[in-house]
């Protein structure tokens, strides 16, 4: 019996430690997608300001 428990229990601790890992990849892909958005919006300004400076002269 107390096999089968410690079998269960190491089950159980594999799997919290799989949906932990998952949601740190989550939260990694997301921070990802943030700064590459971020990026995407600084090229996109400077690019304007850079058009509106040569149109403005």
């Amino acid at each position: 019996m107390r096999v089968l428990w410690s079998a269960y229990q190491e089950v159980l601790i594999m799997r919290k430690r799989r949906v932990q890992s998952k949601r740190l990849n989550k939260t990694v892909a997301a921070n990802r997608r943030k700064l590459k958005l971020t990026s995407m919006k600084k090229k996109v300004s400077a690019r304007n300001r850079v058009f509106v400076h040569l149109v403005n002269h």
